[in-house]
């Protein structure tokens, strides 16, 4: 037999000692209710005044330390840039509108306070002036012809030498492909308008060398431009901003037949802020409205649920005023501090109040029944109270300064609102507890523990199969699965995703000189992960002198001649074909089958029928365009650059932006991991962004949270073991919660519920939460000495702070926030399943004592 009583020795000086103190606690608070009174209540306002002066830092920066390398870089391109982040308007309709309604909107959108720059097109001129400082060296001898073209001969011809000459047995970069398609359908657009120039793009002759000025879709759907905002630390103030953004973006749509709205991590940022705000405030009412239901069907009087809540606030109001002189300010973690300690600290209320009920129906008298309370009661609570109150409190050993905070917080607070509780709900229940209705006993069938090997038999057989069923465990991949349903920021991201391979969550590199950022550029071109990189690379060539050395511009036919004109379109066509066919032995095969429907453009397919004099029309506006060209033959430099080029990426103190966009959804878990392997994998330490920051504080969360998940039981088993004084007791107070969370998980295993960033919060608690029930029913079985006159005595108040406790946390269920329905289930689950096998399993392991 094992030796449970190793510290049995200790109890009944243990017990002797609890019983003094307790009622020499109650004494003194029979005595001095009014100075107990009037030091709450200056304490209070003391503490109100403190609290006034508190503030929220709710960005996501305020998580992670100061000289976190993501937070240094991000702050330092917020102080160095115009806009470290971007806001990206995605507009949909017919191209004509859509470029309509950019040119009139971002107008409107720069007289708005607080926007850095807009990017809404290329810099066509500056582009077109340095054609060749800013071409491919193989791409030098089309512009020689081409530029030089004096006739519709000369331009054809210019195309044959590109696709005769062409090199298309290399391999192209991802970025080369993008251009590589935005060429061809140019190209498809231009021998259309030279087919009918009634019809033609005033400046396709442009789009040829430098494609569209405007960033549209393949598919002529969707157009897309950039809002670089200046960078707030206060996210309130971003936010104002957001929406100020998007009202000018929407309330001008109808205008211009066309649909747009914003995305990016300020706007999914806005939106989540004023999702879950709205999910508190809801959130908040429903578990108060459901408090005080169960209050008055508890206690059959509303008064009661008045005085378990006055403590509370008080307790909020105290944590709150001794936050302020600790810490300074709340963050978006701590500021859920007030959320938790309802669901928490109106359990000591019930607990005090079921006593008194229950005593107040024997007659006895009133200070009796207080002496009662603090012998009976008062040392469950203070145990279970501290008990949670050091499995919060184990938060502050992670080195998570966030973390840190938490546990600071919320162990002042159970501690405060266990205080103050006990110092006024006793003088509360003398002064306004007079008037009671009889509530009926607490009834539990005498013989239901007779059955006490089937509940065992059936918590090993659901434990076994959850064990089981732990090996399905999944974790959300997707983040966006989380967010609220219908959200127009996701839905927007999605479509950028899908019309131009890029996602609106940015990443920022900040480079210490150009040679600098070139070495990052090269390496970036070749990422899968990396769909767009606006860099100042792109307009400071390295090779410039070579390429303008080089310029030489031909032309080999100053008049118009049809039969030759038909010849070279022949040439062309078998020339396209060639490049066609070599680019799918490159197993290039999207680019070999766009290049091939080239072919099927009405100039090539009517080239026998088309009428002359339109040709010749064609010819006399796109030569006057291509001769109107000024070609720049300086060398392009940092320091003369157009000024709104050169603020956007360069600093004054010579250091470069470079901004990168990724492939795909940064929220998808599978393309994160790739994504971020990709970047570390640069060799380069000096980037961050938004959504980087966010993504560092959950890979810490999960990383602290396992190692204070482990000091947490720890603390918590040694704390029983102090109070109970008794191991076998202590693994019995703590046996339902571990019983509960195997469950839970092996119930999340079966239905395939993942876990995700927010709902695993959900285990913390359950721990912290789930010894409550434990602690209570055995402190009363050890005053009673006998297992249902303590379930007869405390099951009442266990089942009220078991429905308290859920219709708090279990309001989160009705929240838009995904991530918050989740998280309330799986609380609420887990606070069920506690209760259950603390009522059935301990309660039958406590009846196989021996009776005294």
């Amino acid at each position: 037999m094992t030796d449970w009583s190793v510290f049995d020795i200790m109890i009944p000086t243990g017990q002797y000692i609890r019983r003094y103190c307790m009622k020499k606690l109650a004494k003194f608070i029979l005595n001095h209710q009014k100075s107990i009174v009037f030091f709450v209540v200056v304490v209070t306002l003391i503490m109100a005044f403190l609290s006034s002066k508190i503030e929220i830092n709710p960005s996501m920066k305020g998580l992670l330390p100061q000289d976190d390398p993501y937070v240094k870089v991000f702050n330092e391109a917020s102080d160095n840039f115009k806009g470290a982040d971007s806001i990206i308007a995605v507009v949909q309709g017919n191209e004509k509108d859509i470029k309509n309604y950019i040119d009139n909107i971002v107008n409107k959108l720069k007289k708005l306070d607080g926007i850095d720059s807009i990017i809404d097109k290329q810099p066509v001129d500056f582009m077109l002036n340095n054609s060749y400082n800013l071409a491919n060296k193989k791409d030098i001898k089309f512009l020689n012809y081409y530029l030089g073209s004096k006739s519709l001969n000369d331009v054809i011809n210019s195309f044959n030498v590109m696709f005769g000459e062409g090199d298309f047995k290399v391999k192209f970069s991802k970025n080369e492909k993008k251009q590589m398609k935005a060429m061809i359908d140019n190209m498809n657009l231009f021998f259309n308008d030279i087919y009918d120039p009634s019809n033609a793009d005033k400046d396709i002759y442009k789009k040829v060398i430098i494609g569209d000025k405007y960033f549209i879709s393949e598919d002529n759907t969707t157009g897309m431009f950039f809002i670089r905002p200046k960078s707030y630390d206060d996210i309130n103030k971003m936010n104002s901003l957001v929406n100020s953004i998007e009202k000018v973006v929407k309330d001008n749509t109808k205008n211009y037949n066309v649909e747009a709205g914003i995305t990016g991590t300020y706007v999914i940022q806005r939106d989540e802020m004023v999702v879950s705000q709205k999910d508190m405030t809801r959130a908040t009412i429903v578990s108060l409205l459901l408090i005080v239901v169960i209050f008055i069907f508890g206690f059959k009087a509303l008064r009661y649920t008045i005085l378990s809540i006055i403590p509370l606030i008080i307790g909020i109001i105290w944590t709150i005023g001794i936050t302020y002189i600790l810490i300074g300010s709340l963050n978006i973690i701590t500021v859920m501090m007030g959320v938790i300690l309802l669901g928490l600290g109106i359990d000591y209320s019930i607990h005090i109040i079921s006593l008194y009920m229950e005593l107040k129906n024997k007659k006895m008298e009133n200070d009796e029944i207080i002496y009662q309370i603090f012998e009976k009661t008062i040392p469950g609570i203070i145990s279970g109270a501290v008990t949670t109150a050091i499995g919060f409190g184990m938060f502050v050993f992670s080195s998570f300064d966030t973390f840190k905070q938490f546990g600071i917080i919320l162990f002042l607070g159970i501690i405060f609102t266990l205080i103050i509780t006990i110092l006024l709900m006793p003088s509360m229940l003398l002064k306004f507890g007079k008037k009671y209705k009889k509530i009926k006993k607490f009834h539990i069938k005498r013989n239901f523990l007779k059955f006490k090997y089937i509940y065992f038999a059936i918590a090993i057989l659901v434990v076994g199969v959850s064990i089981f069923n732990i090996k399905n465990i999944k974790f959300e991949s997707n983040m966006m699965k989380i967010e609220a349903k219908g959200l127009e920021t996701v839905r927007l991201n999605k479509i950028l995703i899908d019309k131009f391979d890029l996602s609106s969550d940015n990443t920022i590199f900040i480079s210490d000189n150009l040679d600098e950022a070139r070495e990052l550029y090269k390496k970036l071109e070749n990422l899968d992960t990396v769909s767009l990189i606006d860099s100042v690379v792109d307009y400071i060539p390295k090779d410039q002198k070579e390429k303008i050395n080089m310029i030489d511009p031909i032309s080999n036919y100053s008049e118009f001649d049809y039969d030759l004109f038909k010849k070279q379109i022949s040439q062309l066509k078998f020339n396209i074909n060639l490049a066609s066919v070599a680019l799918r032995f490159m197993k290039e095969n999207e680019l070999s089958d766009k290049l091939k429907e080239l072919n099927n453009n009405n100039l090539f397919k009517n080239i026998n029928t088309i009428n002359v004099d339109k040709l010749k029309r064609a010819q006399e506006f796109l030569i006057n365009g291509i001769q109107s060209i000024q070609i720049d033959k300086g060398i392009i430099k940092e320091d003369n650059l157009p000024e709104f080029i050169h603020d956007s990426y360069i600093s004054n103190s010579g250091k470069i932006l470079t901004t990168v966009y990724p492939s795909d959804d940064i929220w998808d878990m599978n393309f994160q991991k790739k994504y971020r392997k990709d970047l570390d994998n640069l060799n380069n330490e000096k980037y961050s962004g938004t959504a980087l920051i966010f993504l560092k504080v959950m890979d810490i969360a999960a990383k602290e949270g396992f190692k204070v998940l482990i000091f947490t039981i720890i603390g918590i088993m040694a704390i029983l073991l102090i109070d109970l004084k008794n191991i076998k007791y202590a693994i019995y107070a703590i046996l339902p919660m571990i019983l509960s969370l195997i469950t839970l998980v092996g119930i999340m295993g079966i239905f395939g519920i993942k876990f995700d960033v927010i709902n695993i919060i959900a285990i913390p608690l359950i721990i912290g939460i789930g010894v409550d029930d434990g602690i209570h029913l055995i402190h009363r079985f050890k005053k009673e000495k006998n297992i249902l006159r303590a379930l007869f005595s405390t099951g009442r108040a266990i089942i009220l702070t078991t429905l308290t406790t859920v219709s708090a946390f279990g309001s989160f269920m009705l929240s838009d926030y995904r991530g918050f329905i989740g998280f309330g289930f799986l609380l609420s689950l887990g606070i069920i399943l506690c209760y259950v096998y603390t009522i059935f399993i301990l309660g039958g392991l406590l009846s196989l004592e021996k009776k005294e």
